[in-house]
């Protein structure tokens, strides 16, 4: 968790941001039974995973609140 985190945070530049990237990274991992194949190292798979997650939540905006009167 700390490894993804600290990656996370060097991509997106905001702890707050990275916080949530890895946390709805993991998430998405559990909930959708992500599993390891093996044919990578775990740490190079995760390094990976965490970076392409961290790369996406910059790029995409965020949903816009609307506020209705």
């Amino acid at each position: 968790w700390q490894r993804a985190l600290r990656l996370a945070n060097r991509i997106v530049r905001d702890a707050d941001e990275a916080e949530d990237v890895v946390q709805e990274l993991f998430l998405r991992l559990f909930s959708q039974g992500v599993r390891f194949d093996g044919r990578a190292s775990y740490a190079t798979w995760l390094h990976r995973i965490v970076t392409n997650a961290s790369i996406n939540s910059s790029t995409t905006p965020a949903p816009k609140s609307s506020i209705s009167s």
